[in-house]
């Protein structure tokens, strides 16, 4: 038992007479009467902060919802890199931007994609983004398409690597070719 829930038994038994008690008839009474109410009121705040607590879960479960769908729909290819440029996540939109499956570009280094003549100074633009948390940096670069041709990026990188959720560079990349 609960020590309300206790309390409770105990006053009604004192208010039938089946425990004895120093205290007067009127008074018990009105002690079981507050315990009653006290008891009503915590279950009613117990059962709002239960509600609420879903309605904050079932909140969160949508925007989660809205930012995947706006992530798989979006026309730029978005990209989450390690500080070593690897890369952790690729959108969906990579099938479009660069004819690859996301797959295909997961655990590779970002590198790897990029014209040999474009890598020194993108990896340049890149490292100036690790300078600092929340530091953006654009770039002009050939990307590799999965049909073998080379496609101009226009690319955002920004430093997320100390935000807990996302751990990474993300970069967004728009086929400008």
């Amino acid at each position: 038992f609960s020590i309300p829930l206790c309390t409770l038994v105990v006053q009604i038994a004192i208010a039938e007479a089946i425990v004895p008690s120093l205290i007067e008839t009127p008074q018990v009474h009105g002690l079981a009467t507050l315990t009653v109410f006290v008891g009503v009121l915590a279950v009613a705040m117990i059962e709002r902060a239960a509600r609420l607590r879903e309605i904050a879960h079932q909140t969160m479960l949508d925007s989660e919802e809205r930012f995947r769908l706006l992530v798989q729909n979006v026309g730029d290819l978005i990209l989450v890199m390690k500080d070593d440029l690897q890369i952790t996540y690729a959108s969906p939109a990579a099938r479009n931007v660069a004819g690859l499956e996301p797959e295909e570009l997961v655990s590779k280094s970002a590198l790897h994609f990029i014209h040999p003549d474009d890598v020194a100074r993108t990896a340049d633009a890149l490292r100036e983004t690790l300078i600092a948390d929340g530091q953006s940096t654009t770039a002009l670069l050939r990307g590799h398409h999965g049909d073998g041709s080379w496609r101009w990026m226009e690319i955002v990188a920004s430093n997320l690597l100390s935000v807990p959720a996302v751990e990474g560079i993300v970069v967004n990349l728009r086929d400008v070719t």
